[in-house]
């Protein structure tokens, strides 16, 4: 996890935010935006092994490998 007053870290909040966004409207599956918020927990969150929320994300991106890669979200 990066300070979080670093230009990344704010970066991939906004990041995580949009992702989020566009799952829930739509633009963006559920699959696609689970596996694109799990590659941000390395930024956002200390362990994301032991985070509540992202031991899920990290959980449905190690089960779901054999989709194919998620594409670029709308915005």
């Amino acid at each position: 996890m990066l300070n979080k007053g670093s230009e990344r870290y704010q970066s991939a909040v906004r990041e995580a935010v949009d992702v989020a966004r566009a799952v829930v409207d739509k633009r963006e599956g559920i699959c696609a935006g689970s596996r694109h918020l799990a590659g941000l927990a390395h930024v956002l969150v200390p362990d994301w092994r032991i985070d509540a929320d992202f031991v899920v994300l990290g959980g449905f991106d190690s089960e779901s490998d054999r989709f194919p890669p998620p594409r670029k979200i709308a915005r």
